[in-house]
């Protein structure tokens, strides 16, 4: 599965070094989604249901999670997907909110 660049410039924001950064009553899928641009967060919208409805297994999941830059993980690796399908809820509510 062929990996968007929108998809890693969203994942270095997964970083507990940044958390410092992350405004007050937000967090970190917010803060990250925040730093990408609208054709970004459509891209990795479409790329998340393209991914989630694969039949990639949890590790290969976590794989494309790391590879992206994230430095943040879980311990269990089915967290990774229920990770990227609430990233993908609220990146589908955000563009219809807007009228996509």
């Amino acid at each position: 599965m062929i990996v968007p660049q929108s998809f890693w410039n969203m994942c270095v924001w997964f970083n507990r070094e940044l958390e410092a950064d992350i405004p007050e009553g937000s967090d970190d899928i917010d803060y990250a989604i925040s730093n990408i641009d609208q054709r970004e967060k459509q891209e990795v919208r479409d790329f998340l249901a393209k991914a989630l409805t694969s039949d990639l297994s949890d590790e290969e999941l976590e794989d494309i999670w790391f590879r992206g830059g994230a430095l943040v993980g879980f311990v269990d690796r089915r967290h990774y997907r229920v990770y990227l399908e609430e990233i993908w809820r609220r990146l589908k509510a955000e563009g219809s909110s807007q009228g996509e």
